[in-house]
């Protein structure tokens, strides 16, 4: 019966203190504060309050993500439209012979625009044509380096952290 009440007890102050970690991120969600709060006696009702956040939330963001995708390939194809209704009103005034008229939304004129570059064969400029990357930092070869040195050696302007632990979650 101790060790029961001992696990308890700890249960209890792993979910509070959970639940207190969780008030910033709670923040207004005043239904969320209230699934928490009424497990915060069982720890693993508490987890299960958080973790089901979890699950929706996930799947908000993936809600989300498809929803930006649609709306880049929607935002692709208004702006194709505008480059095409340009281009049509450019033939239009070229072929008018007028290079400006003034609309009550808008005033379209003709303009040069500078040469660009056509790049018809990469392979074919010369190197000094040609920007090489910034240096990038190796962090791999670094913490291998790192966790190879003896006591008394050090990589200047590098040390390994102290680690720490995290919880992995496996979804599906």
């Amino acid at each position: 019966m101790a060790d029961a009440n001992h696990r308890l007890h700890k249960e209890t102050i792993a979910a509070k203190t959970l639940l207190a970690q969780l008030a910033d991120i709670i923040g207004d969600d005043k239904e969320f504060a209230a699934d928490v709060v009424e497990a915060e006696t069982s720890l693993n009702e508490a987890i299960d309050a958080v973790v089901q956040r979890l699950v929706d939330d996930k799947a908000a963001v993936k809600g989300l993500e498809a929803m930006i995708a649609d709306f880049a390939r929607r935002k692709d194809r208004i702006a194709a439209r505008i480059d095409n209704m340009r281009t049509a009103l450019c033939v239009a005034l070229e072929q008018s012979g007028k290079k400006k008229i003034e609309h009550p939304a808008v005033t379209l004129s003709l303009r040069l625009v500078p040469a660009s570059v056509q790049v018809t064969d990469e392979a074919a400029i010369p190197s000094i044509y040609w920007r090489t990357p910034e240096p990038k930092l190796d962090k791999q070869a670094l913490l291998k380096a790192l966790k190879d040195l003896k006591p008394d050696e050090k990589i200047p302007g590098a040390t390994l952290s102290n680690g720490g632990v995290c919880v992995a979650l496996k979804w599906g």
